[in-house]
């Protein structure tokens, strides 16, 4: 379950689910943060497109969905496949994603408010060719990293620094903490977790890339999964997204 409002383009989303403060991870140190509370609360800054594209982009997902091999009878937990082959049920691009105590959550509303109150809406020509990552399949913005829209680049940084500013108990995100806790980060990742509490899509350096997920911690083979959704086409219609 979420809690989310929108204005215009923006919109918050805050995940529900709390961290289970786990031991292997409370000892990890992150910008004077020595453990998890059990209160902290995950949440996102998206873009959304229009309910019609929405519905689309759902429908697109399906189709990649559908080529995909089964994941195995046992998964593997352990590794995060718990959660293999999982279809998009709320197609959005990610604007940042960060944690803070419950109390703190009525200044989001506040965040957006200001921001939102001078947005205009954007509209992104896509890629035609589907991404396949090492876990999930996402649908880019054809303008990605140094070409990304100087707008969304803005509207990234400008909806962190008043997180950065209004935010009190701001926590690094579970996921930068993960892949810090298994050593998969570059030091430079590191330093952004430290300074942004988070380490995946920022504008520094250009690691941004605006994309649309269709599915998450896909099974099977990565060249596998490309040679099926390589079939896939991106109907007309979705060429570029409002």
């Amino acid at each position: 379950m979420a809690w989310y409002f929108s204005r215009k383009l923006v919109t918050i989303i805050v995940a529900l689910g709390l961290y289970s403060s786990p031991s292997s991870l409370a000892s990890y140190e992150v910008s004077k943060i020595e453990e998890l509370e059990a209160d902290v609360i995950e949440f996102g800054f998206v873009l959304l497109a229009d309910d019609h594209q929405t519905s689309q982009i759902k429908d697109l997902a399906k189709v990649v969905f559908r080529k995909l091999p089964p994941p195995p009878v046992s998964l593997d937990i352990e590794n995060k496949k718990e959660r293999q082959n999982t279809l998009v049920t709320f197609p959005h691009v990610s604007l940042g994603q960060y944690a803070l105590l419950k109390p703190e959550i009525p200044k989001l509303k506040k965040i957006i408010d200001e921001i939102a109150r001078d947005l205009t809406p954007v509209t992104e020509k896509m890629d035609g060719i589907l991404a396949v990552t090492k876990e999930n399949i996402f649908f880019n913005f054809l303008d990605q990293k140094e070409r990304t829209n100087p707008a969304i680049r803005k509207l990234y940084v400008d909806l962190r620094s008043a997180y950065m500013q209004a935010i009190e108990s701001r926590r690094p995100i579970r996921q930068g903490l993960q892949a810090m806790k298994d050593n998969r980060d570059e030091p430079e990742e590191l330093d952004l977790l430290r300074k942004c509490y988070q380490n995946w899509g920022t504008p520094e350096k250009d690691r941004i890339n605006p994309h649309f997920t269709l599915v998450y911690n896909y099974s099977g083979e990565k060249s596998q999964v490309e040679d099926a959704v390589s079939a896939v086409k991106v109907p007309e219609s979705l060429k570029e997204v409002k």
